[in-house]
């Protein structure tokens, strides 16, 4: 079975570019009226509590354990849906909960406190983490986490009939799930460790059609759309922009254009990838550069010695980015932000970076394809340093569970 390295390793790639607006004066503060006083007291009065946000790939683990969601064929035909636990002092995985009854659907998987929270279907299952009977509460509806804080469960769903994303709040400790108050042409979000979310939103001249029936003129208002970066609080609504920049990238002195993916966040600062495409698709150039919270300060990354796109990027366990990867064909180049090194090649073919541990080991995919054609996944253990170094020796982590799931 053939994998894909973008979508197991990208934190965040934007559908197109980005880049720092040129600096202006700061706009003149709006002035206060009854019906902003209003507005402000009322968003006030419905804000929930923000935490650190974190999204997929660090909702699911503990200083010791990490949790997913494993899926098992039975003789009938039907699906059997397992919790799973990997314990790395162990480096053994078990099944922690079975649920028995068939279950259509099943979320993301977010360690909260001294529980696993899994939305199957439309319950929110609490189960202790060492394993035992799980707490259960009725929902209003199904909802997949793709992000979650110590409070609360986030999805956001793409409306491709609107061009825009939409998102929920699942209230973790009641169940109550509310609608979330995101600006109209939203195209991505981002937890990044903050008690704000990263947006990226388009503005465009006229009303954007859908792409599906009218593409033509979908792909002219992009002609002169900008996309902006802000700062999002999931609680009030409230933005606090970046910078901006024209959707297909702001024009440099020799007449290309540079574009711009959002990379990830590292001590106080936004890591961005950048491009400079040809007329006929190829790669002329490339680089990565960050700026501070607020879109400063713009400094390029040194230390790349290859211009790959670098297009995916891996996260410490406190949401920190710390590899930036660079596609390479089988092979990747990765960036270690922590040392400031250039690797390559890296092989990500038969063993495949998941997530960084709290211990500073890195979690790795493996696996395997029967004969009936299911894959079962598989993982290992190593130190980070000697995986880059292409010199890790494997901790197979022990699992009877892995052989009867797909």
């Amino acid at each position: 079975m053939k994998k894909i390295l973008l979508p197991l390793l990208a934190l965040a790639v934007c559908l197109a570019a980005c880049t720092p607006a040129p600096e202006s004066e700061a706009p003149a503060p709006a002035t206060e009226t009854a019906e902003t006083a209003l507005a402000a007291e009322s968003a006030a009065e419905n804000a929930f509590p923000v935490g650190h946000l974190r999204g997929n790939g660090h909702l699911n683990e503990t200083d010791s354990a990490w949790y997913r969601i494993g899926n098992e064929r039975m003789s009938d035909g039907t699906i059997r849906v397992h919790l799973l636990k990997l314990d790395y002092a162990a480096t053994r995985e078990e099944v922690l909960y079975t649920w028995e009854e068939p279950v259509l659907q099943v979320g993301g998987v977010i360690v909260q406190g001294d529980t696993v929270c899994v939305v199957a279907d439309q319950v929110l299952y609490r189960i202790p983490l060492d394993g035992g009977e799980p707490k259960t509460l009725p929902l209003a509806e199904f909802l997949s986490a793709v992000a979650a804080d110590e409070y609360s469960a986030y999805n956001f769903s793409f409306i491709t009939e609107e061009n825009t994303y939409r998102g929920k709040r699942l209230d973790l400790a009641t169940g109550q799930i509310t609608d979330l108050d995101l600006p109209a042409l939203t195209w991505d979000v981002w937890p990044v460790g903050e008690d704000r979310f990263l947006l990226c939103r388009l503005h465009t001249e006229v009303p954007l059609p859908g792409r599906e029936n009218e593409g033509e003129a979908f792909s002219a208002i992009l002609q002169n759309a900008v996309r902006e970066y802000d700062w999002y609080d999931p609680a009030t609504g409230a933005l606090e922009k970046i910078m901006e920049e024209p959707y297909y990238g702001a024009v440099q002195a020799d007449g290309t254009k540079r574009q711009h993916r959002f990379l990830g966040l590292r001590d106080g600062r936004l890591y961005f990838s950048w491009t400079v495409p040809g007329e006929d698709g190829t790669l002329l150039d490339a680089g990565v550069e960050s700026c501070t919270l607020q879109g400063q300060d713009w400094q390029p990354l040194a230390g790349l010695t290859q211009t790959p796109e670098w297009n995916a990027a891996l996260c410490q366990p406190d949401g920190q980015l710390r590899w930036i990867v660079g596609n390479g064909g089988t092979d990747a180049q990765v960036f270690d932000l922590e040392t400031g090194t250039f690797h390559e090649p890296v092989n990500f073919v038969s063993a495949w970076p998941d997530t960084f541990l709290a211990d500073g080991r890195v979690l790795l995919q493996t696996g395997y394809e029967d004969a009936q054609g299911n894959y079962h996944i598989t993982h290992a253990l190593a130190d980070a340093q000697d995986y880059l170094n292409g010199t890790a020796e494997l901790t197979p982590v022990e699992s009877e569970a892995a052989k009867t799931l797909f």
